[in-house]
């Protein structure tokens, strides 16, 4: 069975998830997932993300919220910007979480070659992941 992007779906079209699941187990899912890195790892995807968001985003991305949505699969949303800019790439999502009919339209950085691998094994047609090769 074919999974493919629904046109005009996205996380702007989602409803909200309720208050509850920010603050439970999700969150700390979501948490817990992004800090298993290293600090050192987790500033280099940071460094490794920006040009790829100014490059097509004109702007530098905004990385100073803890946006731990569960819609954001443990990934970090780069907003073009400002923390209400667009979400135009989400960093290192979860796998195993990533919910593919909330990203439409978001491109989906990957740490690493072989975790984009993994991805677009699970992802539906039209999905953008990419991998990012973080500065040594």
């Amino acid at each position: 069975m074919e999974r493919q992007l629904q046109p005009g779906a996205g996380w702007r079209g989602a409803t909200q998830p309720s208050r509850h699941l920010l603050r439970g187990p999700h969150r700390v899912m979501a948490r817990s997932w992004w800090l298993s890195a290293p600090a050192d790892e987790r500033r280099r995807r940071r460094e490794a993300a920006t040009p790829w968001v100014l490059a097509h985003h004109g702007t530098a991305p905004y990385f100073e919220h803890e946006d731990y949505d569960p819609r954001w699969a443990g990934g970090i949303p780069l907003c073009a910007g400002h923390a209400d800019g667009p979400v135009g790439a989400l960093l290192r999502p979860k796998r195993s979480h990533v919910q593919w009919e909330q990203l439409a339209g978001i491109t989906v950085l990957a740490a690493s070659e072989p975790d984009r691998e993994r991805l677009t094994t699970i992802a539906p047609r039209g999905a953008h992941v990419i991998s990012l090769t973080a500065p040594c």
